[in-house]
């Protein structure tokens, strides 16, 4: 057999590493030394077809330069960066156990002595944590701290924002809410980053250049974190809900989206009518969340979800709450808090059973949404609701040329007790590198999408179905069977429970959550998970 594989010439073998995963790569090369020195000859090429076997990249024609910015943690070769990325995948899914006593990075606490974070953005590029406070009006103010050192490296003066401001953050870019309450944005830049030749059409207003000398004086005009006044942009309607991705800043008031292009401060497009509701639909209600990308933005209403598209302003796919419901729900077994493992000993992920997959035929409304956020790859949707559901539409934009029905596109994944009566509430809702983070009350998940399809799993068979015996029954889920396509649909996602993040006193507390490809970043009471070391 040995000589055998010797005898394939090396452009065989390669043709034949294209359908291989990342797994079978090693097995072939600890397999034998030929196979060994053809793959590492040919390194790019193998991993390259390995990365697009598990979706870590989707480009034929994707160099190393792009491919690192897709997964911008990763360093070094494909090889490497494909492997790290599986790596991750596995830890996250639960499927690997992280090794804690070897781990480089440790679970650690930010702003610890203030305890008093409300809203925060992460740069791990550049190693920075920018924070806005919660607490009184008289100390609230915006915080710079490194990722490395936890140490403050920029800092209003406090009194400096209104409380609870809300913080935006991209590519060097600051954007927070101004204190006068009406909607006003003010703009910060990173000084190292700054071209001093370069302004803004709405330059820094007298308040910003008074702060500015302040925190001058005390942390000098450049440095790392260190930030300058770059723009106040007035807002014509109480703008108060707003999202940065760079370069546009979507900031929505009741009515009306306001995009601007933030690196000049020119307002580029403004789409009103919002609210205006078609015969048989409800209009948005309360803006609660927004979401913008090149082409669509995705507006997060108390009684609908509608996404948007930037150019001509067309409605392009509409999630109505009060009908809306999805045909598949998926109901993960999670462990009531009684029977949950010490939070000292718990695992930084335990993976969920796939618990049940059920046919709903609309016994349980969506009613009142929470949060919505774009895929990186700007096809797909993740919808949070009021009583804590996740609801998941892959490639919104073919539902709605298709004409299929929400119901039957839509993914729901209920994170209730079946057996409890307790209220349920929905918090927080981050969505990057194909993982949806979830803060409910009963506790914090990571969603991973296409686990299948990532070479996680094998095809598993579709989850059991339980016929419920009641309808309207707490203890039971709706009655129904699924189509083979929507268990296929439900058994491509991996559920994993953060079990140190899970103190049912204090989920209600948490106001903010931030995925990477590495960690996951939460306003939280620190010294309720002791600070436990491990990190993703």
């Amino acid at each position: 057999m040995k000589g055998r594989i010797q005898g394939l010439p090396a452009e065989i073998c390669l043709r034949l590493t294209r359908y291989l995963t990342i797994q079978s790569i090693r097995s072939l090369k600890l397999s034998s030394r030929y196979l060994n020195e053809v793959i590492s000859s040919n390194e790019w090429t193998v991993y390259h077809d390995a990365a697009l076997i598990h979706a870590y990249v989707v480009d034929d024609q994707l160099s190393l330069s792009e491919a690192k910015i897709q997964n911008s943690r990763y360093l070094v070769g494909l090889n490497t960066v494909s492997r790290q990325c599986f790596v991750l995948d596995t830890k996250w899914a639960g499927i690997s156990k992280i090794d804690e006593a070897r781990s480089k990075n440790k679970t650690r606490g930010y702003c610890t002595e203030s305890r008093d974070v409300h809203r925060f953005k992460v740069d791990e590029q550049r190693g920075l944590l920018f924070t806005s406070g919660r607490g009184e009006v008289s100390r609230s103010a915006i915080t710079v701290t490194s990722l490395q050192t936890g140490k403050t490296l920029w800092q209003t003066q406090p009194g400096y924002i209104r409380k609870r401001a809300h913080v935006e953050y991209d590519n060097g870019y600051l954007v927070f809410d101004a204190k006068t309450n009406d909607g006003e944005k003010e703009v910060w830049r990173l000084a190292d980053e700054m071209d001093d030749q370069a302004e803004s059409t709405m330059p820094p207003d007298g308040h910003q250049i008074r702060q500015h000398l302040h925190t001058k004086a005390r942390f000098g005009a450049s440095g790392p974190g260190v930030l300058r006044p770059w723009a106040f942009m007035p807002s014509p309607e109480a703008a108060h809900t707003f999202h940065l991705v760079y370069p546009t800043l979507l900031a929505v008031s009741k009515d009306t989206a306001y995009l601007w292009d933030i690196t000049t401060g020119t307002l580029e497009q403004t789409l009103p009518g919002l609210q205006t509701a078609e015969e048989g639909t409800e209009p948005l209600g309360e803006i609660r969340s927004v979401d913008v990308n090149a082409e669509h933005i995705v507006l997060c209403g108390e009684n609908e979800v509608h996404v948007i598209a930037r150019a001509g302003g067309a409605l392009v796919f509409r999630m109505p709450g009060k009908t809306g419901f999805a045909k598949t729900v998926l109901w993960p077994d999670i462990p009531p808090p009684h029977q949950r493992t010490r939070y000292k000993d718990a695992p930084l992920t335990e993976r969920l059973e796939a618990g049940t997959v059920v046919s709903s035929a609309g016994e349980r409304p969506w009613k009142q949404f929470r949060a919505a956020h774009l895929s990186a790859c700007g096809r797909d949707l993740a919808c949070l609701l009021q009583d804590g559901r996740l609801v998941l539409i892959r490639d919104f934009e073919g539902v709605a040329e298709q004409g299929r029905a929400i119901e039957d596109a839509a993914l729901e994944v209920n994170f209730t007790y079946r057996r409890s009566r307790d209220k349920r509430v929905g918090y927080c809702l981050a969505f990057k590198q194909g993982r949806v983070a979830v803060v409910t009350s009963a506790g914090m998940f990571v969603v991973t999408l296409d686990a299948c399809t990532r070479r996680l799993l094998d095809r598993e068979p579709p989850p059991p179905i339980i016929q419920g015996k009641g309808k309207g029954r707490a203890t039971d889920p709706p009655i129904g069977s699924p189509t083979a396509a929507e268990n296929a649909r439900a058994s491509d996602v991996v559920i994993t429970f953060l079990l140190r993040m899970s103190d049912r006193e204090l989920m209600a507390d948490v106001s903010c959550v931030q995925m990477s490809a590495t960690c996951v970043y939460v306003v939280y009471k620190a010294s309720r998970v002791e600070l436990q070391q491990g990190d993703i």
